[in-house]
């Protein structure tokens, strides 16, 4: 066999919501655009936008379409699913993609993933059962697919963060400045972290709080109730990325998580992290930041309070937390990741 004969790429659509979104999926799906090589033609298909209801409808026909008459047809189905509608609409698209013996491989996402799974039980099977392989991002999301797809290959896949060329400044000089990056809730703790600020104020004056993300279930005037919080909105990635360079840490206190792609950012960026017990948080956490307990507002003050006041401990911690998405969630590791998932 001749190892240097060209190889041919194999074509795979990625389907899941716009990469115009914000949010961890769409930061996903952001990321695996770029990984096209000789291995892997990748495209991405919106089936769903935050934006407006007539345009995800209008985006998830366009993508039934687009793979019942496109030509060519991908070789490889991929698509994102969390919880809800999500399962339905991608459940359509595998069940047309396996009568066009087109090969579909599904990864899960979300943190509402096991409960989705308790409420809809029969959904989520049927859907995970037409996969040829699944991707999920936590164990308990592993525990849950095993035993409603006996059958089906599973395996954990991290994702992954687009890595500096250049290794990051660190935090020594930084200012006493921490940033929270997703929807303004109380499934994220924005509650539990407005009153640990409270309390980081009364010990660092100086310190700011800057919050940014979408609008949730609490108002976004809530985040101006005390001297220096700001709330800045949605921003994109690139303005995200700019706020963490400037950044002492990254916090995310939330009650439910699964992969947030915000602490990997901050992470790529040679920020310490501070998040709940979660999800995948703590192994991310441990060793570059602080891990503190669901609504322990009190842990949380303490664990700001240490990195905004010792410039040396966040930039020691901010390094460590860069050289481990450098070595775990580079895309060069998704992309072997993708191609063992595939078995290419």
């Amino acid at each position: 066999m001749n190892d240097n004969l060209p190889m041919t790429a194999i074509r795979v659509w990625h389907f899941g919501p716009s990469t115009d979104d914000v949010g961890g999926m769409a930061s996903v799906l952001r990321d695996y655009a770029k990984l096209n090589s000789d291995r892997m033609q990748i495209s991405i298909i919106s089936t769903y936008t935050q934006t407006s209801r007539y345009r995800t409808v209008a985006m998830f026909l366009d993508a039934f379409r687009r793979l019942l008459v496109g030509r060519p047809r991908p070789e490889i189905a991929h698509l994102h699913v969390s919880q809800g509608g999500s399962f339905l609409r991608k459940g359509i698209l595998a069940y047309a993609a396996k009568r066009l013996h087109v090969s579909v491989f599904i990864t899960v996402h979300g943190s509402g993933f096991v409960k989705s799974c308790a409420k809809h039980p029969r959904l989520v099977a049927r859907v995970l059962c037409l996969a040829s392989g699944i991707a999920v991002l936590t164990t308990d999301s592993l525990e849950c697919v095993r035993s409603l797809a006996p059958g089906v290959a599973v395996r954990l896949l991290p994702n992954a963060v687009s890595i500096p060329d250049e290794e990051p400044s660190f935090v020594s000089d930084s200012p006493p400045l921490a940033v929270f990056a997703g929807e303004v809730g109380t499934r994220k703790g924005v509650d539990v972290l407005l009153r640990a600020w409270r309390l980081v104020r009364a010990v660092s004056p100086s310190a700011e709080l800057v919050i940014a993300g979408p609008g949730g279930d609490l108002k976004t005037n809530e985040t101006n109730i005390d001297t220096g919080v700001r709330y800045v909105g949605p921003l994109p990635p690139e303005r995200i990325s700019r706020l963490l360079s400037q950044a002492r840490c990254a916090v995310l206190p939330s009650r439910a998580e699964a992969m947030p792609i915000f602490l990997l950012e901050a992470a790529a960026m040679g920020r310490p992290l501070i998040a709940t017990d979660v999800g995948s948080m703590r192994e991310l956490v441990t060793g570059r930041g602080f891990v503190v307990d669901v609504d322990d507002e009190i842990g949380l003050a303490d664990a700001l309070t240490r990195l905004l006041l010792d410039p040396k401990l966040a930039a020691e911690l901010g390094q460590r937390a860069f050289d481990h998405v450098k070595a775990h969630h580079s895309s060069i590791g998704t992309e072997l990741a993708l191609a063992e998932l595939y078995d290419l």
